[in-house]
């Protein structure tokens, strides 16, 4: 079984291996956030880049989705002609709540989320730096679970779209979906079926990097 972070690079070159004429990002996160590769159609850097992401890029463990989504308004510009998604996998569990007073930033600016949970209710351990796994103060392993609920009310917040990434998705399907009107899965009533494409298309892609180990289950 993949663990997170593969989950996520393998939903991420489905992707990518039928997008066409679209602009995109990454933006790998854990405890802190950076734009790894900016807006751009050279997917042969993005696949090369994915390929190279592990926990060790990071200086500090964790979900922080607050800096992942100031980091994402970051990455796109202030044009609000065309349509724009941040995709964001994740097992979604988090205690920040900083991300309720950006969600109506991205809101404003035309970036709808595509929220897409990957990982089991069991959870998985959270790699640390020197080679072990994070531990609370008295020992234990920590684990991190699937917790779905942060992730579908980000996407509804934006206007966009939540999906169990534990079962097939078509990342790239569901762009195109949403832009006509006719997703399916979680979707957001104040988005769907309102809403056509017009232009170009520019997304953001958010992995996690955490539990790059295959001996512990995906979260």
């Amino acid at each position: 079984r993949p663990s997170r972070l593969e989950h996520a690079q393998l939903l991420v070159l489905g992707m990518l291996d039928k997008l066409v004429g679209v602009r995109v990002g990454l933006v790998p996160f854990a405890g802190v956030s950076f734009v790894q590769l900016p807006l751009s159609l050279d997917y042969n850097i993005l696949i090369e880049t994915m390929g190279t992401l592990s926990p060790d890029n990071f200086p500090r463990s964790g979900t922080n989705f607050t800096a992942m989504l100031s980091t994402a308004l970051e990455a796109f510009s202030e044009e609000t002609s065309n349509d724009r998604y941040l995709i964001i996998i994740s097992d979604g569990e988090s205690s920040d709540g900083g991300w309720r007073e950006l969600a109506p930033k991205l809101k404003e600016r035309g970036i709808r989320v595509i929220a897409v949970s990957v990982g089991t209710a069991t959870g998985a351990v959270i790699p640390a730096k020197n080679g072990d796994v994070m531990r609370d103060a008295n020992g234990a392993e920590v684990l991190s679970r699937f917790s779905p609920t942060f992730l579908e009310n980000l996407a509804e917040a934006t206007g966009g779209i939540y999906l169990n990434g534990n079962s097939y998705v078509a990342l790239s399907d569901t762009i195109e979906d949403i832009a006509t009107g006719s997703a399916n899965g979680s979707c957001c009533p104040r988005s769907c079926g309102s809403s056509r494409a017009t232009g170009s298309k520019s997304l953001t892609v958010r992995t996690p990097a955490t539990s790059n180990s295959r001996k512990h289950p995906s979260k």
